[in-house]
């Protein structure tokens, strides 16, 4: 028995499809508690980083906070995911407006056909084909076509304060990593200094005991004192390796990248933030991307809402088409046009409730979306609050740190002019110079944490968009 060519194709092509399902299969582990390796490892994905411009990589063992941040800014996976996921939204809000068009398509078809009459005393063999068109055109609903593009249009704009939300959250943790890092560099020098006065007093004492003027008891306590120093310096040249590792991560380049950042600034700048945390407040009500995104995401929930509504209400379609077909063998004519134009109002009666409860579901999908839009607020609010009470606190400390620092400057030497002339005492040096190395940590700190301070309220009320709104 022969089959017709067209049957025979689709018998292949299905044995394929098989063929091809059996070797795409997945094993599955034997047990819960147990796992395996189901093949080969995944490839990754093409790298998809921005070069770094010449003119920053001429400057790498000097780089500014701006320099950082630029190639942060181009590097950072979260800042091309929020890109990424803006434009495909943005399309598939132009796809969501083609609805507004008519539908058109051109086909192209070929039919063979074996029939019978008269218990098979006649048969017929004949192939039918040719090219046609259909069209297919919503000519008005109520709502459902105007809903579904209000909703993309949303979830458009919400995608676009998303990507504005992950940039400033890019550069705020960016400047968390380089402030820690310059911090530490600070610190590191800070402790250096407080070695070489530990060191100072160690030769101090032996210079008094070589003269019979000093004990050996304060000798043993300049060396512990000198060893803690040391200490200190080594723990933080740790601290340092990995806290820049952690900077070259977030500027999204490998760890043994040999670069460079700027010092910590030895005086913050005068910026004038306001008086009043209320004016903060509307500042960020107005401008945080994250909380604009919340705001559409409800937006676009309550355009569902008409959507679904929309669906369930009539509709009036214009349905055309027109075929030329040829035939073989020609048993009248060679071929014909054939050729129809229809309007469809569709009107739904009855659904088993199906239409009630998706309303109800989009309408609580809606509310649902408010509540999570007023929690963004409610968040954004705290964040204000607590950025503008740690500013304040970091200004304060800044003050104070440096009055302590001044002192204890002082402190440690008086207490060492005294001990070197006989009339003071070794532990009196060795206090002095305790509270001078917290009383400079304590300085260098104010200055970072007024730093971190600064950016966390810029980020809190939506100003922190690049390297341009610092201080």
């Amino acid at each position: 028995m022969t089959f017709p060519g067209t049957v025979s194709i689709a018998i292949a092509a299905a044995l394929l499809a098989a063929t091809a399902s059996h070797a795409e299969s997945v094993p599955l582990p034997e047990s819960p508690s147990r796992g395996l390796t189901p093949g080969t490892y995944p490839e990754a994905p093409p790298p998809d980083t921005t070069p770094i411009p010449p003119d920053i990589l001429a400057r790498r063992d000097q780089l500014q906070i701006a320099d950082v941040l630029d190639v942060a800014l181009r590097n950072d996976p979260r800042t091309q995911i929020a890109w990424r996921d803006a434009r495909a939204k943005v399309d598939a809000l132009g796809a969501a407006r083609g609805d507004r068009w008519p539908r058109l398509d051109v086909t192209l078809g070929a039919t063979e056909a074996k029939t019978a009459v008269q218990g098979g005393r006649f048969t017929n063999r004949q192939t039918t084909y040719g090219p046609g068109a259909t069209l297919d055109w919503l000519v008005a609903d109520f709502g459902e076509r105007a809903g579904t593009i209000e909703e993309a249009r949303r979830d458009a704009l919400a995608a676009v304060w998303t990507h504005g939300a992950a940039v400033q959250a890019t550069v705020l943790t960016t400047i968390e990593a380089y402030v820690a890092y310059v911090d530490a560099k600070a610190r590191l020098t800070a402790a250096r200094i407080t070695q070489d006065e530990t060191q100072t007093g160690l030769d101090t004492a032996q210079g008094r005991r070589d003269a019979g003027l000093a004990t050996i008891a304060d000798v043993l306590q300049a060396k512990t004192a000198l060893s803690q120093a040391v200490l200190d310096v080594q723990t933080i040249s740790g601290a340092i390796a990995s806290l820049k590792g952690a900077l070259a991560t977030r500027m999204g380049v490998s760890p043994d990248v040999t670069f460079e950042v700027g010092e910590l600034p030895a005086e913050v700048p005068a910026v004038d933030f306001g008086s009043e945390v209320r004016a903060q407040i509307d500042r960020a009500l107005a401008s945080r991307p994250d909380l604009a995104a919340a705001r559409e995401a409800w937006l676009s929930a309550k355009a569902h809402v008409g959507t679904t509504r929309g669906s369930w209400l009539p509709k009036l379609s214009l349905d055309g088409a027109a075929n030329r077909n040829y035939y073989r063998p020609e048993t009248f004519v060679s071929s014909i046009d054939t050729w129809s134009v229809g309007l469809t109002l569709r009107i739904p009666v009855f659904n088993g409730l199906r239409n009630k409860y998706e309303i109800a579901e989009a309408r609580e999908e809606e509310q649902r979306a408010a509540a999570e839009a007023r929690r963004v607020e409610r968040g954004v609010i705290d964040d204000v609050w607590q950025s503008w009470t740690d500013l304040e606190t970091a200004t304060v400390r800044i003050a104070t740190a440096k009055d302590l620092l001044a002192s204890a400057t002082q402190s440690e030497e008086v207490a060492l002019g005294r001990y070197r002339e006989g009339v003071g005492t070794f532990l009196d040096l060795l206090s002095a110079q305790s509270v001078l190395a917290r009383a400079r940590a304590q300085e260098i700190s104010s200055r970072a944490d007024w730093f971190v301070a600064a950016a966390r309220l810029l980020f809190s009320t939506g100003r922190l968009t690049g390297p341009e709104a610092l201080p």
